[in-house]
């Protein structure tokens, strides 16, 4: 038990200074440049995202510790969230998935954020992601090498179509007497 409480009094110190895998930038969208804006602009055209917010996104081996991680989202309710890792595939900082669940850190009473996942899939096209917090969904798109854009999914504009969920027929379960 002593080794335990040593262990995280040692760790705890680590995460709250640890920065962050994903930050919002004070980066104005006019201080983006011109395929920048063009691809934030065609972003902001899809009816399946809102709020959306510029970020920087880390160099997943200088950030991790100890299989931990800092996401600062926009505009939620939460402090900053802490996924731990859970499956990790890495090759080199252009090639690795990285999923991980979130730790409910909250102090805040109001926040719930106590159940959520991320997935980020770094290739030679890029850097994308996907985050959920309790009933939230984001997505972590690329604008370049350099700058993201995370976006809130508002999944009430999917249909069966844009989910690949074949139509079914509606059956009767029981019949009025």
């Amino acid at each position: 038990m002593n080794r335990l409480v040593i262990f995280l009094l040692f760790l705890a110190p680590t995460l709250w200074s640890q920065d962050y895998f994903i930050s919002t930038d004070n980066k104005s969208i006019s201080s983006l440049n011109e395929l920048e804006l063009k691809t934030y602009k065609s972003i902001l055209q899809s009816p399946f995202y809102s709020d959306l917010s510029i970020a920087s996104v880390g160099k997943i081996k200088q950030v991790q510790i100890e299989g931990y991680i800092k996401v600062d989202i926009p505009n939620d309710d939460c402090d900053e969230l802490i996924f731990k890792a859970s499956e990790v595939n890495f090759n080199n900082d252009g090639d690795y998935t990285w999923v991980g669940k979130l730790e409910n850190n909250s102090s805040k009473e109001d926040c719930l954020c106590k159940l959520g996942s991320i997935t980020i899939v770094s290739s030679k096209s890029g850097k994308i992601g996907h985050i959920q917090v309790d009933d939230k969904v984001f997505e972590i798109l690329p604008l370049s090498d350099s700058s993201y854009v995370i976006a809130d999914v508002d999944e009430s504009k999917f249909d069966a179509h844009e989910c690949a969920v074949k139509a079914r027929k509606q059956v009767k379960i029981f019949t009025a007497i």
